[in-house]
């Protein structure tokens, strides 16, 4: 029985775009994870909203949602100069890459970095954290990089298999 890879990370989504999904659409943030089938906790959503937010304190989005469509979602009309910068924004996809691509192409980062450390997983660590890498600001310790490395066959596997699948389809 093979078991479903599930990333810890949700890279994959594009928060914005969900927001402005949710504003189109008169729609809860819980409803949108649910319709779409998003399979990620709104902790997990918010959290990561919270981190672009931090990175931008004047987006305009995150702050039209949370500044003008919150406070008035409950209401059966939103108030017009909101209404309109919600249509102003333009929709874009939510899902911006396959999550096990993007889970793959991670844990491949890694195994060439433990790689390039003679299979040094102390150091190969250590220098992930430092983030100058190519996966940014990342901090792992010595025991998750080992238990990433444990799953990196079984995820290649899968993402092969996937890959494999979708070039079926695009012929």
């Amino acid at each position: 029985m093979e078991k479903e890879i599930k990333p810890k990370q949700y890279t994959h989504i594009d928060y914005e775009a969900l927001l402005i999904y949710a504003m189109k659409n008169h729609m809860s943030i819980e409803q949108c994870i649910s319709e779409l089938k998003l399979n990620i906790a709104r902790s997990t959503l918010l959290r990561n909203i919270n981190k672009i937010k931090k990175l931008d304190e004047y987006n305009e989005i995150i702050n039209l949602y949370q500044n003008g469509y919150v406070p008035n979602m409950q209401k059966k009309e939103l108030p017009e100069d909101i209404e309109r910068k919600i249509e102003e924004l333009d929709e874009r996809p939510i899902i911006k890459k396959n999550r096990i691509e993007d889970l793959y192409g991670k844990l491949n980062v890694m195994k060439e970095i433990l790689d390039i450390c003679n299979e040094n997983y102390a150091e190969t660590a250590r220098v992930i954290s430092s983030g100058s890498t190519p996966l940014g600001n990342v901090k792992i310790t010595t025991q998750g990089l080992r238990k990433n490395m444990l799953h990196y066959e079984d995820v290649k596997k899968q993402y092969e298999k996937e890959k494999g699948r979708l070039s079926k389809e695009e012929r």
